[in-house]
């Protein structure tokens, strides 16, 4: 097993430290490699120079260079690089477009001029990609990926890269693409639980206009029989709303506090599945951990390949609750990212 990296028409292998990450927080995938080499042989590497990442014949990253640390001894040379895939210069650039409103465009339509000049392509798994947005506006100095992650929230979208640096629109995915058990093909397993941020009650208040035109109050609530603590969470939405939205957004909520209270990580042999695929954000796997008693499917959220010591080629999977990334209903009167929704929290624990 080995890992290459080719760039400038030179192959480079024999990495002592190698870190590979990929997340459905984080648009780009990421990677760092350190290597030692002969003083005879020719350091062919830059910042900035394109390349490519294998692991054995399997594509891993298609990006560039970030940074270069070269330490030199009487005998060799230390080479330390860090770098992304394509996608990062998404999150470096300013959004620049002299078409500043693209209203009734769809995602694809906005997204792909944007991307195009880095020679990132796009691939939708979603019709919800395809459906026109009723508000899409740049914003002064937001980047690319500012701009696009802001448009795909609105509609649901799930915006990440694949091991060719291009985008890829999803929704959250439903296929299982591996079982991992305990003692079999598990390496080591840790259950994480918060309850910090989870609230016996959401309530939802809004307002709403009578047939008289008279501001009348909109209230909702749900409740979580799961949490002891009469802790209270209270959303205002200043936007008028209906009594079915309130009652959807603090279902939402709940659900959403819920599903982000409990977190898996997994370390497992190799840094493919038992399919022979290297392992990708947005699937599902099946848990099974009779100790802790897991046993369900959790989506894969973060990713991180290396080299162990001891235990080699191993990869660490980091899992949360499939509704993690369940997005924000929306009222009859808005349709923006949860980044620019006007809602004042009070936090009140009794």
């Amino acid at each position: 097993m080995f890992v290459t990296l080719k760039t400038n028409k030179t192959e480079f292998k024999n990495w002592s430290n190698i870190q590979i990450t990929r997340s459905l927080r984080a648009i780009s995938g990421k990677f760092q490699l350190t290597c030692f080499l002969s003083t005879k042989e020719n350091i062919n590497l830059n910042p900035g120079d394109d390349c490519e990442i294998y692991y054995q014949d399997k594509l891993m990253i298609t990006g560039f260079i970030d940074t270069l640390d070269v330490t030199l001894t009487a005998n060799e040379y230390q080479i330390s690089i860090s770098g992304r895939d394509k996608s990062g210069n998404c999150v470096d650039s300013t959004c620049i477009n002299t078409n500043k409103s693209f209203k009734g465009s769809n995602l694809i339509e906005i997204a792909t001029p944007l991307v195009l000049p880095f020679r990132i392509s796009i691939e939708s798994k979603t019709n919800k990609a395809k459906n026109p947005i009723p508000l899409s506006s740049f914003q002064f100095c937001e980047s690319i990926y500012e701009t696009i992650d802001k448009l795909a929230r609105t509609i649901g979208v799930l915006v990440y890269s694949n091991e060719q640096g291009n985008l890829i629109f999803a929704d959250t995915s439903s296929e299982v693409i591996d079982t991992l058990c305990v003692g079999k093909n598990v390496l080591e397993i840790t259950s994480s639980k918060d309850a910090s941020e989870k609230f016996q009650k959401y309530v939802v208040v809004s307002h709403s206009r009578d047939a008289n035109n008279a501001v009348e109050e909109v209230k909702a609530e749900s409740v979580d029989t799961s949490v002891k603590s009469p802790r209270i969470k209270k959303i205002f939405v200043r936007k008028n709303s209906s009594k079915e939205y309130c009652q959807a957004r603090s279902k939402w909520e709940m659900s959403n506090h819920i599903a982000k209270s409990e977190q898996i990580t997994m370390t497992v042999p190799d840094w493919i599945t038992s399919s022979k695929n290297i392992w990708s954000v947005n699937s599902l796997v099946t848990v099974q951990c009779s100790q802790m008693n897991l046993h369900d499917n959790y989506l894969i959220n973060d990713i991180e390949f290396m080299i162990d010591p001891d235990r080699g080629f191993i990869t660490q999977i980091k899992l949360v609750n499939k509704n993690s990334y369940s997005f924000e209903p929306h009222s009859e009167t808005k349709m923006s990212a949860r980044n620019n929704d006007e809602e004042i929290d009070n936090d009140v624990e009794n």
